[in-house]
């Protein structure tokens, strides 16, 4: 993991081109024909379904847990609002599932929002779907969902016409600005942003995070192993100033879709959302894993990468948690191996140098830059915090 503007800009990358299967075609028919969908025994490659350009029909993949995602075709006239009911009743296969929930944050909700700012609606099977307070739904803007039972793959099956390719969004400065993707091409979110790039503060997807530690005018930026974006994905676009008029960019540039590595000795909770954290790490002395943790709760770990000198953790903080954030090292090889980091030192914009202190879960901040080398946290040769 290397800052942004030296290794990802010029970074050569691999296409996943959509494959159209036998399946597809049954699906489509299926759909057109108002015939039941799917059996108990459906199971899917995980691939985008994504039909001919003049069908009215594909979908795209809901993985076990949270997914960031967006409508990029609905029943609608341009970019018109649908009934957020209508894009999503008897549209989830397997139908089986007892409970869902689409989120939706509006830009205008106020800083360090709660769960209570975010407008969700919900499904109880037997009761069907109650829209709440998230009464539509736009192709230009970015949803989470979770359907339950987690473990188990689902589809999402949308329905009318793409969004066109041009058409625009307005990015409120300093908002975290739900933006859905409705391209079908498959490629690098850095290319598909293209040279607004240096205008946003943050970027966040559900996998990844890139954080503008810089200014408009120089900027410095830091980020994880990005993955690809898709069709009907979503990402969490801050600007430094309003953007009016934010366009996706068709390089359609091929792009890697690297496997991201899981922590097996730490154990957390996935949320709606996360705190992204980056670690700045030393590579002569590396642990097998890294848990981030408020108080006594692991809120999130990651697995460092020996070559790399940033490690990457999502932290899943509950809401109300008021409590200081510390680390953990975990190598079963090395001593002290479940050793704490208490102290560390963490980057503060306004002086733009690192600073020692920290870093308390009520503050609610989006991202952080953390040292934890030795030399930064004074830790002895054995990760033992002085």
């Amino acid at each position: 993991m290397k800052p942004l503007n030296k290794e990802f800009m010029g970074a050569l990358v691999t296409n996943r081109i959509f494959r159209k299967t036998l399946f597809l075609n049954f699906l489509l028919l299926l759909m057109l024909c108002d015939l039941p969908l799917f059996s108990q025994q459906h199971k899917s490659s995980g691939n985008v379904l994504q039909a001919a350009g003049d069908q009215i029909v594909d979908s795209i993949p809901l993985r076990p847990g949270w997914n960031w995602i967006s409508f990029p075709r609905l029943e609608r006239l341009a970019n018109d609002p649908v009934p957020s009911v209508q894009a999503v009743e008897d549209r989830i296969y397997p139908n089986d599932y007892g409970y869902a929930e689409l989120h939706f944050l509006p830009p205008t909700a106020p800083p360090n929002p709660t769960v209570e700012d975010e407008l969700i609606m919900d499904y109880f099977q037997g009761n069907g779907w109650n829209d709440n307070y998230l009464t539509t739904v736009q192709s230009t803007d970015g949803y989470k969902i979770y359907v339950a039972p987690k473990d188990i793959e689902h589809h999402l099956l949308l329905k009318g016409t793409v969004l066109a390719p041009v058409t625009g969004k307005t990015l409120l400065a300093g908002k975290d600005n739900w933006t859905g993707y409705f391209l079908p091409e498959t490629q690098s979110p850095i290319h598909a942003i293209g040279d607004q790039l240096n205008k946003l503060k943050s970027i966040k997807a559900h996998d990844w995070a890139a954080y503008n530690m810089g200014t408009e005018a120089k900027p410095e930026w830091v980020s994880s192993i990005q993955k690809p974006l898709r069709y009907g994905d979503m990402l969490v676009l801050t600007p430094f100033s309003d953007v009016t008029d934010f366009q996706w960019t068709r390089l359609g540039s091929p792009f890697d879709d690297p496997a991201l590595p899981q922590a097996q000795y730490f154990s957390y909770t996935e949320r709606a959302d996360y705190t992204a954290l980056f670690l700045a790490i030393d590579t002569t002395d590396l642990p097998l894993e890294i848990g981030a943790f408020a108080g006594d709760l692991c809120v999130g770990a990651c697995q460092p990468d020996a070559a790399d000198s940033l490690a990457f953790i999502r932290a899943y903080i509950p809401a109300g948690v008021d409590d200081t954030l510390s680390f953990a090292y975990f190598d079963p090889l090395k001593k002290g191996r479940g050793r704490r980091i208490s102290q560390y030192q963490v980057y503060d914009e306004k002086s733009r140098a690192l600073v020692k202190r920290p870093i308390r879960t009520r503050e609610g901040g989006g991202f952080y830059f953390v040292s934890l080398k030795s030399s930064d946290t004074g830790s002895d040769s054995n990760g033992t915090t002085k």
